[in-house]
């Protein structure tokens, strides 16, 4: 298990002094590079080989969402290789100790070349893992927007590409929370949050963002899609309160 403290800057937060939710994501994305690197997994290891790892699914439970603070303390583990899969989890959690958030992720080496998954047991000799779950997750399918509530088109900036040379996980989130407006983001505050991510995106692409909000459940659905292709990008479920 690796453990590391997160300060937040002033432009990390919002207007009410609340963490960003794409900082949140970055900070994960942060941590799990640093511990893969000195697992002997990371990007030194696997660059030289055309290889990089993709995320693929996110699923957060979030207790208190960090606001008022001057840091975050996030441990994280890899866990056991599935056949095609890494699994890794995250524990968030305040200077005082109380808990933040619960956090687990599915990863997967891709090859640069063919741009196809590699078996990471092919290529990965020892991958030392930890047998310990924050929750139990199945990493459910996310259902496609029926009901358009919100929508929005963005264009893909060279300012979103990450070094993988393709848009960075946190941005789907931005994009998504994006189309719901000031007043609603301002008056709900993330529960639970679940990304699946389907495809890239690259430089010069555009966005097109969909919402629905369920209002009986406070679940809002979103599907992100690729409008030069119609390809689905990203679906996401979120639960307010």
């Amino acid at each position: 298990m690796f453990e590391k403290d997160y300060e937040i800057k002033f432009y990390e937060v919002d207007y009410k002094n609340k963490l960003k939710e794409s900082v949140l994501l970055n900070f994960l994305q942060d941590i799990a590079a640093v511990h893969a690197e000195m697992l002997g997994f990371g990007y030194s290891f696997i660059a030289p080989k055309c290889l990089g790892w993709f995320l693929l699914k996110y699923h957060l439970k979030i207790y208190n969402w960090p606001q008022n603070i001057e840091k975050i303390t996030i441990k994280t583990w890899p866990k056991k290789i599935q056949k095609l899969s890494c699994l890794r989890d995250f524990e968030i959690y305040a200077p005082n100790g109380d808990k933040i958030a619960l956090v687990s992720s599915s990863w997967v080496l891709t090859d640069f070349n063919t741009r196809k998954i590699v078996v990471p047991s092919k290529v990965l000799n020892e991958f030392p893992y930890l047998e310990k779950d924050v929750f139990q997750t199945n990493f459910a399918k996310i259902p496609e927007v029926q009901k358009i509530d919100f929508e929005k088109t963005y264009d893909v900036r060279y300012d979103d590409i990450d070094i993988n040379q393709h848009v960075n996980n946190a941005n789907y989130l931005t994009w998504a929370l994006e189309v719901l407006g000031f007043e609603f983001r301002a008056n709900h505050t993330i529960s639970e949050l679940e990304i699946n991510y389907k495809k890239e995106l690259k430089y010069g692409n555009q966005v097109l963002s969909i919402a629905e909000y369920i209002e009986d459940d406070k679940t809002t659905l979103h599907t992100l899609k690729n409008k030069n292709t119609g390809d689905i990008i990203c679906s996401l479920r979120i639960i307010w309160e």
